[in-house]
């Protein structure tokens, strides 16, 4: 065979994603389109031809398709491309000039080939279906923002109340979604979005309580930055969690671009404290306000004597 190529199906169009083999004198090439109603590989995934045509001259149903004509194609063979979600993606094909002996047995063996293809299509294409998927849930607002409180150990008061992220049912939990944003490139403007709703519910906190809110350091010191241009925020009622996860370039330059706003009553915590390496340096670092310990290290903490004397510590500094 001459060329073999692999088209995705989009908006009713036959892309070619891939191509391998004498492309240039079918005049085809990589990202070229056409209505694919015009297409082999439209018939053929419909099941109105074989997935092997070793003579197209004999087969009634392309003899005088646009592209046997115009391309001088003499045998084809092509299977239909699956993703592993069980999505149509489009076709892996083989075309010659000349007839060709070819039949099932080579369909059979390009199916091979397409089921491995396939797996790296998925993998390829992931991180733009999961920016698309967290843009529209951007765009659309489908989240809601629940108040977890926090109540002090001494007097069982709420002190204050943290703001979480909920996502509608089949998003995945809130940590694998701000994950699966930070991996698709999109992670701060969930996160932008996620703080502005979040700070919508501080009036309907009591005045002498806090809310505290999740940010990687970035985002953090465009927040900060904003609350010392307007009076809109009470400095002094934020609690800024840096989580253990969240990557720090340059501690020194995060330190400096929220001093001002710490000076003004911001404070810091350190979130997932304890979980890795990374939070003892965000502890050494940035010198929190409030350190919250992983459950890891507070689990059975009731009756385990180095926890206890742990817990202390990170409670005295």
């Amino acid at each position: 065979m001459d060329v073999a190529f692999l088209a995705e199906f989009t908006d009713g169009e036959h892309t070619c994603r891939g191509l391998a083999g004498d492309a240039a004198s079918f005049g085809w090439k990589v990202d070229h389109s056409v209505p694919v109603s015009e297409t082999y590989c439209r018939l053929m995934t419909s099941g109105e031809i074989p997935n092997a045509i070793p003579d197209t001259a004999a087969e009634p149903a392309v003899r005088n398709l646009s592209a046997t004509v115009g391309a001088g194609i003499g045998s084809y063979v092509g299977v239909p491309v699956h993703l592993p979600d069980g999505s149509l993606y489009g076709s892996l094909c083989t075309v010659s000039r000349t007839s060709q002996p070819v039949d099932e047995k080579d369909a059979r063996f390009l199916q091979m080939l397409a089921e491995l293809l396939a797996e790296e299509v998925q993998a390829d294409q992931e991180p733009a279906w999961e920016r698309a998927r967290i843009e529209r849930l951007i765009r659309g607002n489908r989240f809601e923002i629940a108040l977890q409180p926090i109540v002090g150990l001494r007097g069982g008061s709420i002190v204050g109340a943290e703001a979480l992220s909920r996502f509608p049912r089949g998003c995945g939990t809130p940590d694998a979604v701000f994950r699966a944003a930070h991996r698709a490139g999109v992670g701060p403007e969930l996160e932008r979005v996620a703080a502005e709703r979040a700070l919508e519910m501080l009036p309907l906190l009591s005045p002498d309580t806090y809310l505290a809110i999740n940010l990687a350091p970035t985002v953090a010191i465009e927040l900060a930055q904003r609350s010392l241009e307007g009076p809109d925020v009470t400095l002094d009622r934020l609690v800024v969690e840096i989580t253990e996860h969240a990557a720090v370039e340059n501690y020194a330059s995060l330190r400096d671009s929220l001093k001002a706003a710490r000076e003004r009553g911001l404070r810091l915590a350190i979130d997932d404290a304890g979980a890795g390496y990374a939070s003892l340096k965000h502890v050494v670092e940035l010198v929190p306000d409030v350190i919250k310990a992983d459950r890891s290290l507070i689990d059975g903490v009731y009756d385990d004597r180095a926890r206890q004397s742990l817990v202390r510590r990170c409670a005295h500094g």
